[in-house]
């Protein structure tokens, strides 16, 4: 028995040993691995809440607020900021990430009015965005008619910290006071529309599905799609064991997934555990509202949806659009365009991820919902690309030629190429020498791995989409109702 119990003992002291020593490993690698700056511990105290609704209640009085909030961010943040001539940090006043020095600040939400519009669309940028990244497609819609509201997003545009602290109702509320905003601007028989990327593709969902639910709020048209976050990996589901392990003492670092310089004047680097927590619980939350429409019956009215989404991707599913949504809508007119990948590339054996069984699987003689489009190369040795279309309830595959090749060097999409034309000023196809703002499409790098300020893997994503001229057009046939 003694035996027994020194044994116990013995197992005892080791096993608080070894958590000791685990916790001052957690301790040290948290304490080593990032720098945390101001920009990722400051409250800003003007941000706009759920429960700032009574008195914040239209986008009037957000774009108020937004005054506000923008000029705490200055006193607080720019005109304090330890960084002050530092080339690329965006927190830096004068430097080359400095948004202020465009002429419009698009970290702000921004409207584009026009005498009698032909109708409205509300458009919502993606987690840890703003709304630069549906700016070109803003300006276009509007250049044909119609009244555009580009909104942001609470928790983005200012600082990484404000995504510690927002939760997914804040960015359902504010697209309340958007949806209301386009549709009082334009008539009561024009079509009202919402456009939403990534993280704002799942909040165009969401939102429609409460308004099929009975709430009292503008019911739109249609939906554009991109890059839509329907679908997250398995691991997202965790994020709430490492949010609350961030609360203990010393390991407050934890609520940070990383941390990173903000070298981008319309993107947050750095990544807050919150803000997939929130992503997560949002997708979560969509699911059941579905399901709940779904046997009710309710489905059938479900408003049309031209979807984008790259075969590969990196942050979400690409398979969600599919299983966790189209699938699950009758047919009703929605279209899928997916972004294939490169080929030619593949036929050299170059690519590990390629989504060849999703493609199968929808070039296949099943009958889909909805229908299908593939952008894809010619044949394997062609860079030139075509359209491969496939009409929903049907089986046969009609090919369209579309006058574009991949540009060399290029393997696939990425998750936040979509919404960006070839030409964006910021992450288009331009070279970095000689301007006076910073260029991250194409920043090209030579010499020994790790010595370089930005992370590789980030400058050999994709910022940029190489078929915009086609998505335009599709987004154009949609919102005119016109077929291909």
């Amino acid at each position: 028995m003694n035996k027994i119990i020194q044994h116990a003992v013995l197992l005892i002291c080791y096993g608080l040993a070894f958590s000791v020593l685990g916790g001052m490993a957690v301790y040290i690698y948290l304490n080593t691995r990032f720098a945390v700056e101001p920009w990722h511990e400051i409250k800003l105290e003007e941000e706009f809440t759920a429960s700032s609704i009574a008195v914040v209640p239209d986008f009037g009085s957000y774009k108020k607020l937004e005054d506000r909030l923008f000029r705490e961010l200055s006193e607080k943040v720019y005109q304090t900021s330890a960084v002050a001539g530092s080339l690329f940090n965006r927190y830096s006043s004068g430097s080359l990430a400095d948004p202020l020095k465009y002429e419009i600040n698009w970290n702000r939400s921004f409207e584009l009015p026009v005498d009698n519009p032909r109708g409205g669309i509300l458009m919502l940028h993606g987690l840890t965005d703003s709304p630069y990244s549906v700016r070109s497609l803003a300006e276009e819609l509007h250049a044909q008619g119609f009244w555009v509201v580009g909104l942001r997003l609470p928790g983005h545009g200012t600082i990484p910290a404000e995504l510690t602290r927002v939760k997914w109702a804040d960015w359902a509320a504010t697209v309340n006071l958007g949806a209301y905003r386009v549709r009082d601007q334009i008539k009561p028989d024009l079509p009202f529309y919402i456009m939403g990327y990534s993280n704002g593709g799942a909040l165009a969902v969401e939102y429609t599905l409460r308004a099929m639910n009975g709430e009292n709020i503008p019911r739109p048209e249609g939906l554009i799609l991109l890059s839509a976050e329907l679908g997250l990996p398995a691991i997202a589901s965790m994020a709430k064991f490492q949010l609350a392990l961030s609360r203990l003492p010393g390991l407050g670092k934890l609520a940070w997934e990383s941390v990173m310089m903000e070298y981008d004047p319309f993107k947050y680097n750095s990544f807050p555990v919150n803000a997939g927590e929130q992503a997560y619980r949002l997708t979560e939350h969509i699911q059941a509202q579905l399901d709940k429409l779904q046997e009710n019956g309710k489905l059938e009215s479900f408003p049309r949806v031209l979807a984008f989404q790259s075969i590969v991707d990196a942050t979400i599913q690409a398979e969600g659009v599919v299983d966790k949504f189209l699938n699950r809508l009758p047919p009703g007119g929605h279209d899928l365009v997916l972004y294939d990948v490169n080929q030619v590339a593949l036929a050299e054996n170059l690519l590990a991820a390629t989504g060849e069984e999703f493609k199968s699987r929808l070039l296949s003689d099943q009958k889909l919902p909805f229908d299908f489009t593939l952008v894809t190369n010619v044949n394997e040795k062609s860079i030139a690309v075509k359209a491969v279309r496939k009409k929903a309830m049907q089986t046969s595959l009609d090919n369209i030629d579309l006058s574009l090749s991949w540009p060399r060097g290029i393997h696939s999409l990425s998750h936040v190429a979509l919404p960006f034309s070839p030409d964006d000023p910021i992450y288009g196809d331009l070279p970095f020498q000689g301007s006076d703002y910073v260029r991250l499409g194409k920043i090209e790098v030579r010499g020994e791995k790790g010595v370089f300020v930005i992370p590789e893997k980030q400058l050999l994503r994709l910022r940029y989409n190489p078929f915009y001229p086609y998505m335009e057009k599709r987004i154009n046939m949609f919102v005119n109702s016109l077929k291909e």
